[in-house]
C-alpha cells in the first residue's frame, strides 16, 4: 500500500489558495452592476418593405452602442391601412419580431400591445400582451391596450366606463407599489397619448377626452415618488403633435401637459408633471410633423437612474424635437432636448399613505322622532347649504344618506359619530335649524382645515396631501394640527347634480369627493359620484332665521345624451330641479368605405355632437367572369376565370385526342394492300397493311392444227 503524503496534501492546498487568491474581486460585482437595457417602438404599420428595413437599420445602429438587450416594448399598430385586422397585424407584429430576434436572439421580455388597426381577437388568443402587468426583475411594466383605452373613433358608448375602469386597475398596481416602496423604474405603456391635440376634436372622434381618469392616476402615483415612464404611439401622422416635437416628444418631470378636461373634445387644462411622459419612437412612417426622424427610444437601468435615448436609420437622434404653432392646439413648446439624451434620477417613493388604523365601532345614533319636525318659529340658528369653504366660519357636514329612514338628515361630530338633525323645509333640504354646536365644524386659516370648536386640543379634518387618494382611502380626524405643515384645500364641487365636500390640491384642477359610512371618512375619484352614496354636503351657519324661498328658473335643454331640466335656484342656495325631458338621441350620418372582394369595408356613423361609432361591412367576395378556350385534339383548352378588381385563376381543359376514321385499299397481285387512317383535324397514317395477292393464272389449251 502506497503510503499518504502530508506534504504532498499540504503543497496542494497553498496552490489552490494562490489561485482562488489571484481572482479578481470584484468579477461578481462587475456583473451585477451592468446596466439594464430597454428598447421601445411603435407603429410598425407593416405595408411593403419599407417598416421591416427600417427596424432593422435602427436596430443596427443600437446594437453598436448595445451588445445585449434585456426589454423590449412596442406600441401597436402592425398594419397600416385597415382598422381592428387579425390576419395582417399579425403577419406585421410577426415580422417585426423576426428582426428583433436577427438583433437580439436571446432578448426575452418582450411587450406587444393592441394598436387600433389590431383586432381585440388578438389580446384575447394571447398573440398580443394582456392588459394589466408584466413586471420583470429590474423594472415594472404596466400595458394597456387600444380595447382598454380606445381612441375616440372606436370607443363606442362604453368609452367613458371603459377608460375609468382601466383607470382603477392602473391606480391598484401603482398603489401596491408605492406600499411596498418600489424605487425601480415603471413602464406605463399604451397605445393612444394622454396630452390633448386636434385629434381630441370631435371630428377626429374625440380622441383622450377621457385622458384624465389615467392622468389623475398617474399625477398621483408620480407625488408619492414612483418612477413612471409613460410611453404611447398612435400620432405619427398628419400634425397632430407639432407643437410638443412631432415624432420626437420627450417631457421630463416638471414640465407642463395639456390635459382635455373630462370628457370634453374642445377644452382643456395644464398641469405640471410627476413622471416622465413620451413617445416610444416610430418605426413604420411619420407624415408631415415635426421630428421626422423614425425612431426608437433606448433606456439604459441602473440602481440610480435611466439614461434615455433616441435611435435613428443613421444612429443617434434628438430626443425631443422642436416644437410648432400649430392650429387648434396649446402653445407649441419649442424646447430641445439633444442626441446626448436625458437622465431620470431614480428615487424612493415618500409620503405613502399608512395603513390606517382599525376605526373605532360606530356609534349607532337612537332611532329620530318619527313626528314631523316643526316650521322654524325664528329661534334658533339656521344652516344653509355652503357655496364655498371661508376661514372662521362655522359648518355642518351632513350625510342624507347614511343609513337615514326618511325622518331627518345625519351630521357628524368630532368622533365621527352621526347625530341625527331635523331636515326643516322639503326633501331639498334647503336649511336646518339647530343650536347643538358639538355639530360645528369652524374652518381655520391653515389652509381652510376643519377643526371642533369644542375641542381645546384643536382637533381637526385632516386634509394633508399623503392622506388621501382616489381609491377608498381613509381621512383621519382628531389629529392635531402642527405648526408650519401645509395642507391641501377642502372645497365644494358640483357633480351629476349634486354638491359635495371634497379635498383639493391647491396645484391643479383634482379634487377628491368625501363620503362617510357610519365610521369614518374616505375621498375617492370624482368619477365615482355618479355610482356611490354617502358623499357629504356642508351647511354654514347663518344668523337668520327661516325665510320663503324665491326661485330663479333656468330651463336646459336636452342634447342628444343628457336629459333635459329646468333649474330652480333660491338666493339663499336652496336649488332642485323638475320638468325633465328625455334626452333627443343620436342622429347620425354616415360616411362609407366601401368593402373589395377580400378586405372588409366600414361605415363610420358621426352625430352633430361629436358621437361616433364605426361598423365593419363584410369582403364581397370575387365575382368572376370566364373565357373558354376550346381543346383540340393534341392542345389543352382554358377556362379563364377574372375579377373585376383583377384577381384572376386559370382551369386546363385536356385534350381530346384524334379520332380516326378507316379507308381500306384492298391488296392486288402485285400490290399490297393497307388502310389509310385519317383524323378530322387532317392528322393521318397508314396501317394493316396486307401482302400483295399475287398471279393466279388460268391455263388455256389450244389443239394442233393441221396448218
Amino acid at each position: 500500500m502506497k503510503k499518504f503524503s502530508f506534504k504532498r496534501l499540504t503543497s496542494w492546498v497553498l496552490c489552490l489558495l494562490m489561485l482562488v487568491s489571484a481572482i479578481p474581486a470584484n468579477v461578481s460585482a462587475a456583473d451585477e452592476s451592468d446596466p439594464i437595457i430597454v428598447i421601445s417602438a411603435s407603429d410598425y404599420q407593416q405595408k411593403g418593405t419599407s417598416p421591416q428595413s427600417n427596424t432593422t437599420s435602427i436596430l443596427n445602429q443600437i446594437k453598436k452602442d448595445y451588445a445585449t438587450a434585456d426589454g423590449f416594448l412596442f406600441g401597436g399598430d402592425y398594419y397600416q391601412d385597415t382598422l381592428d385586422t387579425t390576419t395582417k397585424s399579425k403577419e406585421g407584429m410577426e415580422e417585426l419580431d423576426a428582426a428583433v430576434t436577427a438583433a437580439y436572439p436571446s432578448l426575452a421580455d418582450r411587450i406587444y400591445i393592441q394598436g387600433n388597426h389590431d383586432a381585440d381577437s388578438l389580446v384575447t388568443d394571447g398573440t398580443l400582451s394582456a392588459t394589466g402587468a408584466h413586471d420583470t426583475a429590474d423594472y415594472g411594466v404596466y400595458a394597456i391596450n387600444e380595447k382598454d383605452y380606445p381612441w375616440g373613433w372606436m370607443a363606442g358608448s362604453s368609452f367613458q366606463s371603459t377608460c375609468q375602469n382601466t383607470a382603477n386597475a392602473l391606480d391598484t398596481y401603482l398603489d401596491a407599489k408605492a406600499a411596498e416602496g418600489y424605487s425601480k423604474p415603471i413602464f406605463v405603456i399604451t397605445h393612444v397619448p394622454l396630452h390633448y391635440s386636434p385629434r381630441t376634436a370631435s371630428s377626429y372622434g374625440g380622441d383622450g377626452k377621457y385622458a384624465k381618469y389615467l392622468y389623475d392616476v398617474l399625477d398621483e402615483a408620480g407625488e408619492k415618488g414612483l418612477n413612471i415612464i409613460f410611453l404611447f404611439g398612435h400620432n405619427h401622422s398628419n400634425t397632430y403633435d407639432d407643437y410638443i416635437g412631432g415624432g420626437q416628444i420627450y417631457l421630463a418631470k416638471g414640465k407642463t401637459i395639456s390635459i382635455a378636461n373630462e370628457g370634453s373634445t374642445s377644452s382643456y387644462f395644464t398641469d405640471t408633471l410627476t413622471f416622465t411622459y413620451m413617445n416610444c419612437g416610430y418605426v413604420g412612417y411619420i407624415g408631415g410633423q415635426a421630428g421626422t426622424n423614425l425612431s426608437m427610444s433606448v433606456f439604459e437601468i441602473t440602481d440610480d437612474e435611466v439614461v434615455v435615448k433616441r435611435y435613428g436609420t443613421n444612429g443617434l437622434v434628438e430626443l425631443k424635437a422642436a416644437g410648432k404653432t400649430t392650429s387648434g392646439a396649446p402653445a407649441a413648446d419649442t424646447s430641445v432636448v439633444g442626441t446626448a439624451g436625458a437622465v431620470i434620477a431614480l428615487g424612493e417613493p415618500t409620503d405613502i399613505p399608512a395603513e390606517p388604523e382599525e376605526p373605532e365601532e360606530p356609534i349607532v345614533p337612537e332611532e329620530p322622532d318619527p313626528e314631523e319636525p316643526e316650521e322654524p318659529d325664528g329661534s334658533g340658528t339656521i344652516w344653509r347649504k355652503a357655496s364655498s369653504i371661508e376661514a372662521g366660519k362655522n359648518y355642518m357636514l351632513v350625510n342624507y344618506g347614511f343609513n337615514a329612514s326618511g325622518t331627518g338628515t345625519y351630521a357628524v361630530n368630532s368622533s365621527a359619530s352621526s347625530v341625527v338633525v331635523a331636515v326643516e323645509t322639503d326633501e331639498t333640504g334647503a336649511y336646518i335649524v339647530n343650536d347643538d354646536m358639538s355639530l360645528a365644524w369652524t374652518a381655520a386659516a391653515n389652509n381652510a382645515q376643519f377643526v371642533m370648536t369644542n375641542a381645546e386640543t384643536g382637533y381637526y379634518l385632516r386634509s394633508a396631501s399623503y392622506s388621501y387618494n382616489n381609491s377608498g382611502s381613509d381621512i383621519s380626524v382628531n389629529q392635531s394640527i402642527s405648526n408650519g405643515s401645509t395642507y391641501s384645500n377642502w372645497s365644494l364641487e358640483t357633480k351629476s347634480g349634486r354638491q359635495v365636500l371634497a379635498v383639493r390640491r391647491a396645484t391643479s384642477s383634482n379634487y377628491y369627493p368625501v363620503r362617510y359610512t357610519g365610521s369614518k371618512f374616505q375621498s375617492f375619484n370624482s368619477s365615482q359620484i355618479g355610482s356611490m352614496t354617502n358623499w357629504l354636503t356642508v351647511f354654514v351657519e347663518t344668523a337668520e332665521n327661516a325665510h320663503q324661498h324665491s326661485y330663479e328658473v333656468l330651463v336646459v335643454i336636452p342634447t342628444c345624451t343628457e336629459s333635459g331640466y329646468t333649474l330652480y335656484t333660491c338666493v339663499c342656495g336652496d336649488s332642485y330641479t323638475d320638468d325633465e325631458t328625455d334626452a333627443l338621441g343620436h342622429d347620425y350620418s354616415a360616411e362609407i368605405t366601401e368593402p373589395t372582394c377580400t378586405e372588409n369595408g366600414y361605415a363610420v356613423y358621426t352625430c352633430e355632437c361629436g358621437d361616433t361609432y364605426a361598423e365593419e361591412i363584410p369582403a364581397a367576395g370575387h365575382v368572376y367572369e370566364c373565357t373558354v378556350t376550346e381543346a383540340d385534339c393534341v392542345h389543352d383548352g382554358s377556362k379563364v376565370y377574372t375579377c373585376d378588381c383583377g384577381d384572376t385563376y386559370t382551369e386546363v381543359i385536356p385534350a381530346v385526342g384524334h379520332v380516326y376514321s378507316a379507308a381500306v385499299t384492298a391488296p392486288t397481285c402485285t400490290e399490297n394492300g393497307y388502310t389509310v387512317y385519317t383524323c378530322t383535324c387532317g392528322d393521318s397514317y397508314t396501317g394493316d397493311e396486307t401482302a400483295a395477292l399475287g398471279h393466279i393464272y388460268t391455263e388455256e389449251v389450244y389443239a394442233p392444227s393441221c396448218n
